[in-house]
C-alpha cells in the first residue's frame, strides 16, 4: 500500500502513525507538495515567478527551470510508485494546498491501473485515524469529476484561491486582505510588522505567512504605508499608515 500526502509535515505524521503497523494499511509514504495556493495553475513558470515575488528572492531563468524539473520529477516519482504498489491512499487535509495538489495529480493518473482511495484528514492525524474512517475508493466517474474540478479552477488564472469548503473556492484579487491589514494600523502610531502579518496569517492559514509580508511591501511601494527599521530585518521592522 502506498500512502500519498501533500506536505512534509503530513509525511512525518503518517510515517509515525504507520510505525509498527501490519496488515492492509502497511506501506510506504510519499510526499507531493507542489505549492499550488498561489499563481497560475496552467503555467508552472508563471506560478513559480509569483512565488519568487511573494518571497522576495532572486529567481533566474535557470532557477525557474530547476524548480519545474523538480516538480516533474516529483510527479514521475508518484506515477512510478503507483505502478509498483498497485494500491494507494491519498491523505487530503482540509487545506487549499492539499486539495489542489490532489486535483492536479488526478489529471496525471488517467492511464494508471492502481486502485486509488481517498481519506480526508480532519485536524491533527493520529494512529487511530488509520482505522477510524474507511478510505473511499475513487471510481473512474469520481476521478473524472475531480479532473473537471481541476480544469475549472485552473481557468481562473492567477486569481487568489480562497478555500470555503471541500474543493470549493472563491477567486479574488491579491489585494483582498489589504483593508483588513490597514485596519490593524492606527493613524499615527507604528505597529510591529510581524504582529500585523501574524494577525492576518492566523485568519488565513491557507496562504503562506510571507504572502502578507509581500502585501505590506506592495502597500509601501504605493505610498499607503511607511516602514521603519528595514536595515535590521523583518523582526524589528514597524509599519504605519501614511494615507
Amino acid at each position: 500500500m502506498l500512502h500519498i500526502v501533500f506536505s512534509y509535515s503530513a509525511e512525518k505524521m503518517v510515517r509515525h502513525a504507520l510505525k509498527g503497523k501490519e496488515g492492509p494499511f502497511a506501506g510506504d509514504v510519499l510526499s507531493y507538495e507542489p505549492q499550488l495556493q498561489l499563481g497560475d495553475l496552467q503555467d508552472d513558470r508563471k506560478r513559480f515567478r509569483k512565488w519568487v515575488d511573494v518571497y522576495q528572492v532572486p529567481g533566474s531563468d535557470e532557477e525557474m527551470a530547476m524548480f519545474i524539473k523538480a516538480l516533474r520529477q516529483a510527479e514521475q516519482n508518484v506515477i512510478e510508485a503507483l505502478r509498483k504498489e498497485k494500491e494507494a491512499i491519498f491523505w487530503v487535509g482540509e487545506t487549499a494546498g492539499d486539495e489542489l495538489a490532489f486535483l492536479r495529480l488526478t489529471t496525471l493518473l488517467e492511464e494508471e491501473i492502481a486502485l486509488l482511495m481517498l481519506k480526508r484528514m480532519r485536524g491533527r492525524l493520529s494512529a487511530k485515524d488509520l482505522e477510524d474512517v474507511e478510505p473511499v475508493v475513487l471510481t473512474e466517474e469520481t476521478l473524472g469529476q475531480y479532473r473537471e474540478k481541476w480544469q475549472e479552477i485552473s481557468k481562473q488564472g492567477d486569481r487568489l484561491r480562497i478555500r470555503r469548503g471541500n474543493f470549493a473556492y472563491d477567486f479574488v484579487e491579491d489585494s483582498v486582505y489589504d483593508e483588513q491589514l490597514l485596519a490593524l494600523l492606527p493613524d499615527e502610531e507604528p505597529v510591529r510588522l510581524v504582529v500585523v502579518a501574524g494577525e492576518l496569517y492566523s485568519k488565513a492559514p491557507h496562504l503562506p505567512y510571507y504572502f502578507f509580508i509581500w502585501r505590506i511591501d506592495c502597500l509601501k511601494k504605493t505610498g499607503i504605508i511607511g516602514v521603519e527599521g528595514e536595515e535590521k530585518g523583518i523582526k524589528t521592522m514597524s509599519i504605519k499608515r501614511l494615507k
